[in-house]
């Protein structure tokens, strides 16, 4: 799996979640930003549940799952944005590559 097939299947979707989430351009955007922090939360909370830190029967494979919602909930924030996140993402490497050249 590549970066641009992640981007086709949140196009493929984008009419569906327009439907659930409802209401204006910025409100589907607002809301989109939220699912994106609820699941980063669920991230957090496998997380600690893995490292005993919180009674919940979470694990790291949990956290898995989760992190991968937190990156189609974040291409799908992209999507609603007319943010390329390829562009953006080779784009960063770079910086962050020549930051830490030695």
């Amino acid at each position: 799996m590549n970066i641009k097939q992640i981007q086709e299947f949140q196009k493929e979707l984008e009419p569906v979640f327009t439907g659930v989430l409802g209401g204006t351009s910025d409100e589907q955007i607002m809301a989109q930003l939220l699912k994106v922090q609820e699941e980063l939360g669920e991230v957090t909370q496998s997380v600690l549940g893995e490292l005993g830190k919180q009674v919940n029967g979470k694990t790291f494979s949990d956290a898995g799952s989760e992190m991968a919602d937190v990156i189609l909930a974040t291409f799908a924030l992209a999507e609603r944005m007319d943010i390329d996140l390829e562009d953006k993402l080779v784009a960063k490497m770079k910086i962050i590559k020549e930051r830490f050249k030695s």
